[in-house]
């Protein structure tokens, strides 16, 4: 039969139909033979190609049907549509009239187009070898299996904002679905897999994420075609580049031995990322370690857990029990045996009172927070910073880097400083030991300022007060200290008192005074009066009665007289 031919089939009131524009029809063994423009339709199955061969059963429904060049497959049922492009392709149906499978080989590509565009994400898949489709018992789609480099593209069901399409590709692809035949139940990705996601919008919270992995192993949502989770068990990579970059937000990647992705039903878009193994984090500067990584992209938190959670940057490294990275906020907080190395003082901004410009320094507390974009930090429980001998201790101590401060409170203690003293004619530096329950240090003004039951030691001398300001020399040694309220100061056998007094490190001298300021000598006796001047080497005492505070007062003294021997 020749030009223009038609034939047509009816059987149970399901019409085949058969165009083309020559064809051989061998009616006793079932055989058809189609060239020009071949077409079968049967029902809501429909096949084409420059040339097709098919086979009836004896019920003259179509049973094969094979195509060659420019082959087209579709189905269409309530809820969506499947087509299917290659250069050659195989369709075998059964005898109720529904497809049982379909191969393309050569470059194909399949289509699944939803019925309800805005509930169903549309599937398109292409590979350059073959397509292979195999149906359930009554004609719905079971599974698809690709060969040779596949991608296959998931279109966001709708147009909300956060929405993201997905591309995923690999060497081969085994996709299978419900028994319903219409939604997507689980895909395999097997060969250099790469899964991206990719927003609808650019927007500030958006970003593009590529994940790679030798395989993937992914689940669907029970509807929509829209992927719940993806799953990489061998050495997975993600990268995620913001949509709108910022000098305050910067490409995100992360690493690990197994990684699991986890979407939104709604958006599509990443939801969790779930890695194991030695897992890393990076953004800008920021890199972050741990056994196990969790990020949750509604937040932009990074949880760190297991093994030694680290995270650093060119200023610091920290470790912790537990880490939490805000990406979002720029903060960090760490907690559980709280280790923070600074690579020197001057990575601290100066915040921290210790002489040594360039060696490194040391904080540890139970618990600490971070905020990287306003350079602060707090350490609270067992709070202690240190750099070789000087340490600072304290319930709580905060950093700032920006302005060159530290503050702590609660049992603070230090060792932070030198006080020189002349001793056999020799200048020897001796420690200052010190206690209080706040501490103020700026590095502009090179200024501590204690304040609450202050204990000052540095050797045999103390004083105790409750407020004191000690100001230091570049080198970080004692230049000056100013105490204030219920001043004492002790020596071994000898002790002084007043409201307010003022030691010089280079003449070893305290000003002392009060209403009235007293000194005690066990050897020599007492004195008071307005203010007295005390040579902490000499142990020589000057009185005054008048002084700039106090205009009047009286010097009174007492002498013992030693009995000669």
């Amino acid at each position: 039969m020749k030009n223009g031919v038609e034939i047509v089939t009816v059987e149970d009131n399901q019409p085949t139909k058969i165009n083309a524009s020559e064809a051989i029809y061998e009616q006793t063994n079932g055989k058809i033979f189609l060239t020009g423009n071949a077409e079968i339709t049967q029902g809501s199955n429909y096949i084409k190609g420059d040339h097709l061969t098919a086979e009836l059963y004896p019920s003259k429904k179509l049973k094969t049907a094979h195509a060659v060049d420019n082959a087209f497959l579709r189905q269409v049922t309530a809820e969506r549509t499947t087509e299917v492009s290659s250069n050659q392709l195989n369709a075998v149906f059964n005898d109720k009239q529904q497809l049982q499978s379909a191969d393309a080989t050569g470059a194909s590509s399949a289509v699944l187009i939803p019925a309800q565009s805005n509930d169903y994400s549309k599937v398109t898949l292409s590979a350059p070898n073959s397509i292979r489709m195999s149906f359930y018992d009554n004609g719905l789609l079971q599974q698809m299996l690709t060969d040779g480099r596949t991608t296959i593209f998931l279109n966001a069901p709708n147009s909300r904002a956060d929405s993201a399409n997905k591309k995923l590709i690999a060497d081969s692809v085994k996709t299978s679905f419900h028994a319903n035949g219409r939604d997507l139940a689980k895909a395999e990705a097997v060969g250099n897999a790469e899964l991206i996601i990719e927003p609808l919008r650019v927007s500030a919270e958006n970003y593009r994420t590529t994940i790679n992995a030798p395989r993937f192993d992914c689940d669907f949502f029970d509807t929509g075609n829209n992927a719940r989770n993806c799953s990489a068990a061998v050495k997975a990579k993600v990268v995620r580049v913001p949509t709108v970059p910022t000098n305050e937000r910067g490409t995100q990647t992360l690493v690990a031995d197994r990684l699991n992705a986890a979407f939104s039903q709604t958006t599509q878009d990443v939801e969790q990322l779930e890695a194991v193994g030695n897992t890393k984090f990076s953004e800008l500067d920021r890199n972050g370690i741990a056994d196990k990584i969790n990020f949750t992209a509604v937040d932009g938190i990074v949880r760190l857990r297991g093994g030694e959670p680290t995270i650093w940057d060119s200023r610091a490294r920290a470790k912790a029990g537990e880490i939490d990275w805000d990406t979002r906020g720029d903060k960090s907080f760490l907690r559980g045996k709280v280790s923070t190395t600074y690579y020197s003082q001057n990575q601290t901004g100066g915040a921290t009172p210790f002489g040594d410009t360039k060696s490194p320094v040391f904080v540890t507390a139970d618990e600490a927070s971070f905020d990287h974009r306003a350079e602060t930090a707090v350490y609270k429980g067992n709070a202690r910073a240190w750099q070789e001998n000087n340490y600072v201790r304290a319930d709580r101590l905060d950093l700032n880097q920006k302005e060159g401060k530290l503050y702590g409170e609660g049992a603070v203690q230090s060792v932070l400083y030198d006080a020189k003293q002349n001793v056999g004619g020799k200048s020897t530096g001796v420690p200052v030991f010190a206690s209080a329950q706040k501490i103020f240090y700026s590095k502009d003004s090179r200024q501590l300022r204690y304040e609450g039951d202050v204990d000052i030691r540095q050797g045999t001398d103390r004083i105790t007060a409750g407020i004191a300001s000690v100001f230091l020399k570049p080198n970080n040694e004692l230049a000056q200290t100013v105490a204030e309220n219920n001043v004492v100061v002790t020596q071994p056998n000898r002790r002084a008192t007043g409201d307010w007094a003022q030691y010089t490190a280079d003449t070893e001298m305290v000003v002392l005074r009060g209403s009235p300021a007293r000194i005690e000598d066990g050897e020599n006796g007492s004195s008071q009066s307005a203010q007295l001047s005390v040579n902490m080497r000499t142990r020589n005492v000057v009185s005054e009665s008048k002084t700039t505070q106090t205009n009047t007062g009286r010097i009174r003294s007492v002498y013992k007289i030693k009995k000669p021997e």
